[in-house]
């Protein structure tokens, strides 16, 4: 018996030396245990050593330079919030027009060097365009944007009268698909800081059964025409005015009865004297609010770009822009605000240099 017993002794203590042999030089592998953390002995192969992207690394970018038109070449969406001129005129709607149609209205009222014009309705309404090529970041300012503004009595307010702020974005073709379908980027005017970032405006269709809601005085016809609701639970309504009363204010070729657009929200631009009502310009960095004689205060710099979390940007070029107007109020017999934009253009090198920064503008 004592024989048998050393016999079985000898052969555990065998196969225990093979095991721990064996679990030192091979693991045994376990399909539900994790993957180990270790770092590969290939430092290149190891993925945890390889660098974040950088989503806003464009050195491997080549601006589009195929052809050296400097003016609006395309209109690839117009997207204009209700409005007293909307389906109106700037541009007109007529019964059957898509969107296509209007986008091809619009190209024909400030395409190429016309200068007609073209309404985005209130805040949030927007085109956006391309021009015959990428739009390089140069010293100093790099394109300029045409609108309808105008001052009025310079020695009551300076630069007041009818300036309807329009916010600009840019926008660079990373993926390379030749549409505006990137990131936008928001060039921070002098009223950035003391804006409202990335606010949101819903507009709801008028209602077949709508009862116009009369105010005074008395060129507020309807009060209550397009209801909207912003961000912050704020309700409101885009009124008709007397002057105005021929269309729906809502744009007609929109299939979907509510639209909603977020952006840059401006503080109010409007002036009062008694029953006087205006509209202050701002100083700089925004579409529509000076005349178009003041060059340098309609021209833009790419070098302002921020993104939505407010961070800046550098950009080598752009290939997009887009405008949107930038205020949602209601400004008296004059009804609500809406930027108008009559045209654009890419400002070279040299003509830049002709084009002092303003304070704040580095």
């Amino acid at each position: 018996m004592n024989n048998i017993r050393k016999s079985l002794i000898i052969i555990i203590t065998a196969l225990c030396v093979f095991a721990c042999s064996k679990s030192k030089d091979e693991p045994a592998v376990n399909p539900s245990a994790e993957p180990s953390a270790e770092p590969s002995a290939n430092p290149s192969e190891d993925p945890s050593t390889e660098p974040s992207a950088d989503p806003y690394d464009f050195s491997g970018l080549t601006p589009n330079l195929s052809s050296d038109g400097k003016f609006i070449t395309n209109i690839f969406e117009f997207r204009p919030a209700p409005g007293q001129f909307a389906n109106e005129n700037y541009p007109k709607y007529e019964a059957s027009n898509t969107d296509a149609d209007m986008r091809q209205k619009v190209f024909d009222a400030i395409g190429g060097e016309k200068r007609g014009l073209v309404s985005l309705g209130s805040f949030g309404g927007y085109v956006t365009f391309g021009f015959g090529h990428s739009v390089i970041n140069h010293e100093g300012k790099d394109f300029m944007i045409y609108g309808n503004a105008l001052y009025g009595n310079k020695k009551v307010t300076p630069y007041l009268g009818s300036c309807e702020p329009g916010v600009v974005y840019v926008s660079i073709d990373k993926n390379g698909n030749g549409l505006p379908d990137d990131e936008w980027f928001v060039l921070a005017g002098s009223q950035y800081d003391i804006s409202t970032h990335n606010h949101t405006v819903t507009y709801y269709r008028t209602p077949a059964d709508h009862v116009p809601t009369p105010g005074s005085p008395a060129f507020r016809t309807d009060t209550t025409l397009v209801k909207w609701v912003d961000s912050n639970g704020v309700t409101g309504y885009v009124e008709q005015n007397s002057f105005h009363t021929a269309n729906h204010y809502y744009p007609d070729w929109y299939a979907d009865d509510q639209i909603t657009f977020t952006g840059e929200l401006l503080p109010s631009n409007i002036y009062t004297n008694g029953s006087s009502v205006a509209l202050q310009a701002v100083e700089w960095g925004y579409a529509d609010v000076h005349p178009n004689d003041s060059i340098n205060r309609n021209a833009f710099d790419i070098n302002w770009a921020r993104n939505s979390e407010g961070k800046k940007i550098a950009l080598p070029f752009i290939d997009f822009v887009r405008i949107a107007t930038g205020v949602l109020q209601q400004a008296g017999m004059m009804g609500d605000t809406s930027t108008e934009v009559a045209g654009a253009r890419i400002i070279d090198a040299e003509e830049a240099k002709l084009l002092p920064l303003y304070p704040g503008q580095q």
